[in-house]
């Protein structure tokens, strides 16, 4: 649970009745042992709920510093490498453009933010929408779910089970590491021939 905590930076009860082979009770049991020693941190009640990994203090908080962001670090990794194909922006995607000139997209994030945008304006966008406009997002290219999220102003949770997994059981999208589906770095990409 904590790994799946980890690699997903965020979990619910029903993600891990996908992955585990335990009841709801005994998975809500888990859950709240972690929570009460320390490894899980609790937000929302009742199914809502959802779990992040407890932030444990440094010696370095004890002492009133804030320590550098060390890569690799369990707990605060990034979410992917630098260098990798994922976009790993400087700043969120979206942010305001203020020459208030009407132009074409120049860059990559310019033209996901674009595509996204229907999606994201929209509180209750058509599911057959989200499902075009992640395929569309995701077109030569692995995005990971946290990227898609920013991208369609949507949560993790949200995407996950009620898009992206039915997009990757029913072959429209592949992962970046198809052995390893809940792998730290996954992504999605659309198939080749996949309808969008």
């Amino acid at each position: 649970m904590l790994v799946t905590a980890d690699q997903e930076e965020e979990i619910t009860n029903q993600r891990l009745q996908e992955i585990l082979t335990l009841h709801r009770v005994d998975i809500t049991r888990l859950l709240q042992t972690l929570v009460r020693r320390g490894f899980l941190a609790a937000q929302g009640v009742g199914r809502g709920t959802s779990y992040t990994l407890a932030k444990k203090p440094s010696e370095a908080d004890m002492a009133g510093e804030t320590p550098p962001h060390k890569a690799g670090s369990p707990l605060i990794s990034p979410p992917h490498k630098a260098g990798s194909p994922l976009i790993s922006p400087p700043h969120k995607f979206g942010s305001a453009d203020t020459s208030g000139e009407s132009k074409e997209p120049a860059t990559g994030e310019e033209r996901l933010v674009a595509l996204a945008a229907p999606v994201k304006s929209s509180r209750r966008a058509a599911p057959a929408l989200v499902r075009k406009v992640v395929l569309e997002l995701c077109e030569n290219r692995f995005l990971a779910l946290g990227e898609l999220a920013e991208l369609l102003g949507r949560t993790k949770q949200n995407l996950r089970d009620r898009y992206i997994t039915d997009l990757v059981r029913d072959g429209q999208l592949e992962l970046r590491y198809p052995d390893i589906p809940s792998h730290r770095d996954q992504g999605y990409r659309t198939r080749t021939g996949a309808a969008t």
